[in-house]
């Protein structure tokens, strides 16, 4: 195998790996970073295969793709807390397995046509990254997954939201749409008057969740950001849909569908 190509897809596949991570993990890098880390995570197998003369099996290799998983994780989304660093860790050892025993399981059939294996396996995790997307954009009842800005008194907070058509809830004052947020998301945020809002959920009735209008809310959906009017309320309960720890409005979503964000 020649350096050069080894390189060339040593970098792509990790390239593929972490591009979709990031799409479905709650906190996002830029794709600047990504391709950085992809190009460096390729030079550093490249160097240790050809240091090795091909043998990358062994104790010796497990320890050095374990540490370059590590420093992939770390370039693109830095340590944060040690359960999101050992969530992204776990997702990227996963995939990377996947990948490879799909390479291995198709080798047995391609075995005369290395690089048309290689191809397939690029085609197939490009269709599924494709397909993931897809989804995400176009199904009405799954939604989609936009980043909201919230400011109250100067102070803002980002988070992804999962627009969601199944939120129909709204403040019984003002009839405005409410964003479900997990309550460790607001810390900090100090709004001046607050909201109840009623709701029902399954098994239980009665309940009650304090919402607050903040100065602005900005939705950010295909690199377009928008004010928003909605209500935004605290819960103390876990929200982890696809990575997003909100729920956005069904109105949101169905005037995204129509274009009128």
């Amino acid at each position: 195998m020649y350096v050069d190509l080894y390189f060339l897809f040593n970098g792509l596949l990790d390239f593929l790996l972490l591009y979709w991570m990031n799409r479905v993990l709650e906190k996002k890098a830029s794709f600047r970073r990504i391709a950085g880390v992809s190009a460096a995570a390729a030079l550093a197998s490249t160097l240790w295969w050809w240091a090795r003369r091909g043998l990358t099996g062994g104790l010796a290799g497990w320890l050095f793709m374990m540490g370059l998983a590590c420093a992939m994780v770390l370039g693109v989304w830095g340590r944060g807390t040690a359960k999101s660093f050992l969530v992204r860790l776990g997702w990227l050892f996963g995939l990377s397995i996947l990948l490879e025993g799909l390479v291995n399981l198709c080798a047995r059939w391609l075995g005369p046509y290395p690089w048309l294996l290689w191809a397939g396996a690029v085609l197939l995790f490009i269709l599924g990254g494709w397909g993931l997307r897809g989804y995400y954009q176009f199904s009405g009842r799954g939604g989609r997954v936009g980043e909201v800005t919230c400011t109250v008194g100067g102070k803002s907070v980002r988070f992804y939201g999962w627009m969601d058509s199944g939120n129909l809830l709204r403040d019984p004052i003002g009839r405005r749409p409410v964003v479900i947020v997990e309550e460790s998301v607001l810390a900090g945020l100090e709004p001046s008057e607050k909201i109840p809002i009623p709701y029902r959920s399954i098994g239980s009735e009665g309940k009650v969740m304090w919402g607050f209008c903040p100065d602005r809310l900005a939705l950010r959906l295909r690199d377009q950001e928008k004010l928003m009017t909605a209500v935004v309320a605290g819960t103390g309960q876990s929200i982890r849909v696809h990575g997003c720890r909100a729920i956005l409005p069904a109105q949101w979503c169905e005037a995204e569908r129509k274009g009128q964000t």
